[in-house]
């Protein structure tokens, strides 16, 4: 079976709703997660690893080029050409501030001794995930 040839576009906007649906998928499944880990606490370690392993998935779809993904070789190269590596910088400096934002938080609560809950550095930790991913899938599907 012969593929058909696929222009820029439709690569980029692939990769794009691909991530865009799995950064959705990672959210509903770390509050599911975080909030049901503690209150099974067999089932913990499992929550866990299937939390820590969606988190680097959702990271890999930003970051990597999912060779799996239904990408060939010539198609990788247009996905990961300049413009994405752009679209990446842009959604790690997004990360960044995310990320010491969520730092700057817990640091001051904990200046001021205010107990937080357990789930609360995994779930910033999620949401920073989260928003690498949506915002790098953002400026792919923008990609017009």
């Amino acid at each position: 079976m012969k593929r058909t040839v696929r222009s820029p576009h439709q690569i980029v906007s692939q990769r794009g709703r691909s991530t865009l649906l799995n950064a959705l998928a990672g959210a509903c499944f770390s509050f599911v997660a975080i909030s049901n880990a503690y209150e099974h606490p067999a089932r913990t370690p499992a929550y866990i690893a299937l939390w820590a392993l969606w988190m680097i998935v959702t990271l890999i779809w930003v970051f990597g080029v999912p060779g799996g993904a239904g990408f060939s070789k010539a198609e990788r190269g247009v996905v990961n050409d300049e413009l994405a590596r752009s679209h990446q910088a842009a959604a790690a400096k997004v990360g960044l501030l995310c990320a010491m934002i969520g730092l700057v938080f817990l640091s001051l609560a904990g200046f001021f001794r205010i107990d937080l809950p357990i789930w609360t550095l995994p779930a910033a930790t999620s949401a920073t995930v989260v928003v690498i991913a949506l915002f790098f899938a953002w400026l792919q599907l923008r990609y017009d």
